[in-house]
C-alpha cells in the first residue's frame, strides 16, 4: 500500500520517527495490517471479554474501491482504489460491533453498519471487480499467526514507504504469511465474506 497520507486532521497524530500515534495507537503509513496487530495486541489486553476481529479487506483482483480514505480523493469523499486494506472490528459496550480504522476520515471507532455504508456504498454503479470481499479472523488468532517480514513494501532494494521503526512481526513458524490473509477468494485464516454477509459473520445478524 504506497501513497501519499495528506488529508487527515494531524490533531490526531503524534509524530516519532516513521511509526506515530494515531488516535492513541501505533500507526505507520502504508502498514496496515501491523498497525491493526499492534492495534488488537492491545484490545486484547484491556477489552479481553469483548468479541474482537482483524478483518482484511481486498478482491480477487486486488482492486479494492473504498470512500472516506485519508490518503484518498479529497475531491470525491476520500475515494481511492487500494490492493488491500485491513481493520479491526470489536463488539462496543451495547454489544454493536466497532471498526478501528487507522487510515478512514469516519468516526473513530465508527459503527460497523455505518461504516459498511460509507466505505462501500453498496447502492453506487460501480464494477463487481471493485467489490470488497472480507477476511474475518478472530483477533486472537491473528495475534498468535499473523508473520510479515515486510519484503511486499521493498522493489530493487529500496523501501516503497518507510518501514515502522520496531522489529518486523513473527512467529515462531513463520516470518512472512501476509499474502494468505489478502488473497480473496483462497484458502486462508478465518472467513471469507461478501459485503452482503459480514454484517452476519461479525455479530450474527444480518443487514
Amino acid at each position: 500500500k504506497v501513497i501519499q497520507d495528506r488529508s487527515f486532521d494531524m490533531s490526531t497524530v503524534s509524530a516519532s520517527g516513521n511509526t506515530v500515534k494515531r488516535n492513541g495507537h501505533t500507526y505507520t503509513s502504508c502498514f496496515c495490517e501491523e498497525n491493526v496487530w499492534h492495534l488488537a495486541r492491545r484490545m486484547s489486553e484491556t477489552h479481553p471479554e469483548r468479541r474482537r476481529h482483524a478483518v482484511f479487506l481486498s478482491n480477487k483482483a486486488k482492486t479494492l474501491a473504498m470512500w472516506r480514505q485519508g490518503s484518498g480523493d479529497a475531491r470525491e469523499d476520500g475515494f481511492i482504489c487500494w490492493d488491500y486494506h485491513v481493520v479491526f472490528v470489536m463488539e462496543g459496550t451495547d454489544h454493536e460491533p466497532l471498526v478501528y480504522d487507522l487510515d478512514t476520515t469516519l468516526p473513530f471507532p465508527c459503527p460497523l453498519a455505518d461504516y459498511l455504508t460509507a466505505a462501500f456504498r453498496p447502492t453506487a454503479a460501480i464494477r463487481a471487480s471493485f467489490r470488497p470481499l472480507f477476511r474475518v479472523v478472530p483477533a486472537d488468532d491473528f495475534l498468535a499467526h499473523f508473520a510479515s517480514d515486510r519484503s511486499h513494501m521493498q522493489k530493487d532494494g529500496r523501501w516503497l514507504a518507510p518501514p515502522p521503526d520496531y522489529a518486523p512481526i513473527a512467529t515462531a513458524a513463520s516470518t512472512m504469511n501476509l499474502a494468505t490473509y489478502f488473497t480473496m477468494p483462497g484458502d486462508g485464516p478465518g472467513r471469507v465474506c461478501t459485503l452482503a454477509d459480514v454484517m452476519q459473520a461479525l455479530t450474527g445478524t444480518s443487514q
